[in-house]
């Protein structure tokens, strides 16, 4: 299990190579893409800020929880704050697990918590303004 917060361009090679695949037939990645159109019209980027204290943890949890329900081998987590251009990436997530129901279930599952759970706060940049996510 691996989650992190960073400022720094996601890695995808390096963030893997932390992923337990011991026994998995199955490895399924999700990446959360910045693209180009937003609520009210082109992006230029989006701003993400967070609880420096909270977010970490709760993160951590919601990976442990995962693989608890859904009988996952493992899971991972990266979640790029700061500001991020058009086509970089602002969330990682990797798990693996014996089937594919499980690790389709449990990606499904997670992707939803961690935008609900997680004190990340997403703002999206327009040439001519921003907008805060609620």
């Amino acid at each position: 299990m691996y989650s992190e917060i960073t400022k720094e361009q996601i890695n995808v090679n390096e963030t893997m190579n932390k992923l337990n695949c011991n026994g998995c037939g199955a490895i399924i990645d999700f990446y959360g893409i910045v693209r180009p159109q937003g609520e009210v019209g082109e992006i230029l980027a989006l701003y993400y800020d967070y609880h420096e204290s909270m977010a970490p943890k709760i993160l951590s949890q919601l990976l442990y929880e995962a693989i608890q329900k859904f009988s996952l081998i493992d899971a991972l987590a990266v979640h790029r704050v700061g500001l991020i251009p058009v086509g970089e990436i602002s969330l990682f997530i990797a798990i693996s697990s014996r089937h594919r129901k499980e690790a389709l279930s449990g990606m499904d599952w997670l992707i939803d918590q961690i935008k609900t759970r997680v004190p990340i706060w997403k703002k999206d940049i327009y040439k001519d303004g921003q907008y805060w996510h609620q």
